[in-house]
């Protein structure tokens, strides 16, 4: 039995689009690098998110961002409570995901983004 050519277009129409869909999702970071960052302060161009320094592990940064020669980051995720210029921390730190990711205007650097996983310590100092 032949298959009509519409018929054999769809199923090749489907199999191509769900192929595209598979291929296009999001892998979910499920490995988390620790990190002892000195809060900065509110940045200048993205709303409310609040810069870090990475003080140290800046190999495993740099996988993070894909950026390197940068300490200084956007923390997606951080706490209100660790909004807090001078603030240290200990942290858990992922790469964000594209729903994590939203525009900002260009009045200051392009710094690279991370999202908070966890504050599993803090001091200041």
């Amino acid at each position: 039995m032949k298959l009509p050519l519409t018929l054999i277009t769809v199923l090749n129409f489907s199999l191509f689009t769900a192929i595209i869909l598979l291929a296009g999702c999001e892998h979910e970071e499920t490995e988390f690098s620790q990190f002892n960052v000195t809060v900065e302060g509110k940045g200048v161009d993205c709303g409310d998110l609040y810069l870090i320094k990475v003080n140290n592990n800046l190999e495993g940064l740099y996988r993070i961002t894909g950026r390197e020669s940068w300490q200084t980051c956007y923390a997606y995720g951080l706490a209100e409570k660790y909004k807090v210029e001078g603030k240290k921390l200990l942290v858990e730190l992922r790469a964000p995901r594209k729903s994590e990711l939203y525009a900002c205007t260009t009045l200051g650097p392009g710094y690279p983004w991370v999202t908070v996983v966890e504050v599993i310590n803090a001091t200041n100092e």
